[in-house]
This record gives structure tokens, C-alpha cells and sequence, in this order.
């Protein structure tokens, strides 16, 4: 824990910056990866059976289910799938690979 600024928005729109007392864990997860949250919330309680295949992100690591997880850094494994460009063929041979969610980053 420590002490620092954070800036917020107020009603009418102006920043205005707050002396924060106690940044936690949290508070700095979600001031580095914000947009995470929303799926690691979606995914929380998703089957082990549900493969998720991550690329080019750390999300991985902070989810919690940790089964069937596959990372693909540079989108190898994704563009290997779609080799053919047929997006039916593309959606049959993830599903038999049970991959029900797929996260890109797309800065990598």
C-alpha cells in the first residue's frame, strides 16, 4: 500500500485530481489493465471444458479458472486455423478444439 495521485472526472466533466491514500492491488490492476475486468468477470465461473485462446496479452494470468488455456503470442495457432479462409471450416476446427473464447490484443 501506498499513497499517490489519481484523477477523476467530476459531474460536470472537469478532471480534478485526489490525493489517494492506500493503493492497493487493485487500484493499480485496474489503473494498468482496465479493460480486462469485464472478461475476467464473463469467464469466471466458465466450464474447464470452455477453451479460451489468449494472444498477445497477459490476461492469462489472471484468470481464474486456469484450465484449457492456450496462448498464441503472435497469433501462430489462430492464423493456422484460418489458413483456408473458409470462416465455416475456421469456426468447426476451433470448436473441436473446444475453444469458446478468443482474446486478442490488438497491439500486438
Amino acid at each position: 500500500m501506498n499513497n499517490g495521485n489519481s484523477v477523476e472526472i467530476t459531474d460536470t466533466l472537469q478532471q480534478q485530481n485526489i490525493v489517494k491514500v492506500g493503493f492497493g492491488q487493485k487500484d493499480v490492476f485496474d489503473l494498468q489493465f482496465p479493460h480486462y475486468n469485464k472478461f475476467i468477470d464473463y469467464v469466471k465461473n466458465r466450464k474447464n471444458t470452455d477453451g479460451v485462446l489468449i494472444a498477445g496479452t497477459y490476461m492469462g494470468y489472471f484468470l481464474d479458472n486456469q484450465h484449457n488455456i492456450r496462448n498464441d503470442g503472435m497469433l501462430d495457432r489462430f492464423r493456422e486455423q484460418n489458413s483456408d479462409g473458409n470462416m465455416c471450416k475456421s469456426y468447426q476446427r476451433l470448436r473441436d478444439n473446444n475453444i469458446k473464447y478468443l482474446v486478442i490484443d490488438p497491439n500486438i
